[in-house]
């Protein structure tokens, strides 16, 4: 399920690990979302990298933004964690921002994430302000080109299409 405003959301997760990463045992995850709105041509893009500890996630958030949602992101994670215990392969939170502004660190204000993995699949957690969607991702569908871009994971949601009907009633 997705907000109502929303007409489609398009989620993938890569897996941006080095060889050298790989022998460490270590992954490079970061998760892609695309919205796009009813009434909208275009697609809005947000970036999520999740290889932080939980440790970080509430750094440069300012004494002006709404607390209350980064609180309850981290109550969730560690339901999560209590919920799942050793059966969560893993779990990483984090803040949401634009995309291309990585390096300036500017997040979007009460867009958070949780991707988590259990029973060999990928979960994401989409907190927007103080509204929680959860999503399954799959690799089964993968091209073999976003396979060689390093995707590992992703999920398409849409609100289904409502077309209207004109009945030979109304034309008599």
């Amino acid at each position: 399920m997705i907000p109502e405003t929303w007409y489609s959301l398009k989620i993938d997760l890569f897996d941006n690990a080095t060889d050298k990463d790989l022998m460490l045992n270590k992954s490079k995850l970061k998760l892609s979302f695309a919205i796009k709105k009813h009434n909208e041509q275009t697609y809005r893009y947000y970036r999520a990298m999740m290889n932080s500890p939980i440790r970080n996630f509430k750094r440069g958030i300012g004494s002006d933004w709404d607390h209350k949602h980064y609180a309850q992101v981290r109550q969730h994670y560690d339901s999560i964690v209590a919920d799942l215990g050793e059966d969560c392969e893993y779990i990483a939170a984090s803040k949401c921002f634009c995309k291309g502004y990585a390096q300036k660190k500017h997040s979007v204000e009460g867009m958070s994430t949780i991707l988590f993995r259990y029973d060999n699949a990928w979960y994401v957690e989409l907190f927007l302000r103080n509204d929680r969607y959860t999503f399954k991702l799959t690799g089964a569908n993968l091209s073999k080109s976003q396979r060689q871009n390093n995707m590992i994971a992703s999920v398409l949601e849409k609100h289904k299409t409502v077309y209207s009907r004109t009945r030979v009633e109304d034309l008599l």
